[in-house]
């Protein structure tokens, strides 16, 4: 506000994580949402998957099978608009 930049009109801003007192501000902040629950499971199993392959004596895992693609949500609240014309 103090530079004359108004949110969204001149500049959008997008968050991630969506934590919960982000929709407290005004304009309340656009966010990524991300699946906390499953990265976690995603990350756990392949730590399970890369030590039995090390105590087994196996060559570590191949990158693409080290690695995963999770959906993320946009939540669209009061930073965002289409550019100025």
């Amino acid at each position: 506000e103090g530079q004359g930049i108004e949110v969204p009109r001149d500049l959008s801003i997008i968050g991630v994580d969506d934590l919960p007192w982000v929709t407290l501000l005004k304009p309340s902040l656009t966010t990524v949402r991300l699946p906390l629950m499953e990265i976690g499971e995603a990350a756990a199993r392949i730590l399970l998957q890369r030590l039995t392959a090390w105590w087994r004596g196996e060559p570590d895992l191949p990158a693409g099978e080290t690695a995963c693609r999770l959906p993320v949500e946009l939540v669209v609240r009061g930073t965002t608009a289409p550019p100025p014309r």
